[in-house]
């Protein structure tokens, strides 16, 4: 893990901060850069990233904290990774959150916000995604998501969803691939913004839940394939 790596506008002076390697390193474990199982070695993050290796152990504090890495003696820090039934209740665990920030945004938001987003879904997008193009249907629901989020305006919310988003990210992908996910998918997501653009809280948050239901199941079936 080691070479020139392009600094973020945010890190100052060429030397990253500690949230900036945060992101970095997060990015490529969520990306498998960085597999489950591999080693995350200070003194090459250091040299990489131009900091100290306290810094470097702070950030890597900060991945433990949210279940993305583990500590194990005489091996240092190492990508954690999940058995089935952990990432199954970590789905559990996504469902409620997730449906509870549709909820708090709907409340709290615009319904144009959401209107807004529902004809970008036209019929265009669709056949673009089901053509094979799966990064634009990715993009845009992240973009739905982080709206969301920002929109629910609710800290802790935030930082229990962005948790859980970094131990599901790499299994996300791979479910949106498997048979008729995306057809799935994509019909989930326009009866969410639907209800989203209605106004109609309660049903959206039920809908968002489907969805990562729906989504739980295919990857019950096809977990063979995914994990």
């Amino acid at each position: 893990m080691s070479g020139k790596t392009d600094r973020p506008e945010h890190a100052e002076g060429g030397r990253w901060e500690v949230s900036a390697l945060l992101a970095e390193l997060r990015r490529r474990i969520s990306e498998h850069e960085i597999p489950p199982g591999g080693k995350l070695k200070e003194q090459e993050l250091a040299q990489e990233f131009g900091i100290s290796r306290t810094r470097v152990r702070e950030a890597l504090a900060a991945l433990e904290t949210r279940g993305l890495v583990e500590r194990i003696p005489n091996r240092g820090a190492i990508v954690r990774r999940f058995e089935l039934g952990q990432v199954f209740e970590i789905y559990d665990v996504r469902e409620v959150l997730e449906g509870l920030a549709v909820r708090r945004a709907v409340e709290n938001a615009d319904p144009g916000v959401w209107t807004a987003f529902l004809e970008e879904c036209d019929a265009e997008f669709e056949r673009r995604i089901t053509s094979g193009q799966i990064e634009l249907y990715e993009t845009y629901f992240n973009r739905l998501r982080k709206t969301i989020i920002e929109a629910a305006a609710n800290p802790v919310l935030k930082a229990m969803l962005d948790s859980v988003q970094d131990q599901t990210q790499i299994i996300m992908r791979r479910v949106l691939v498997l048979p008729g996910r995306v057809e799935h998918g994509l019909t989930n997501l326009r009866r969410l913004l639907e209800a989203m653009a209605a106004g109609r809280a309660e049903e959206a948050e039920q809908l968002r839940r489907l969805g990562i239901r729906s989504a739980i199941e295919d990857l019950k079936r096809y977990q063979r394939f995914v994990l």
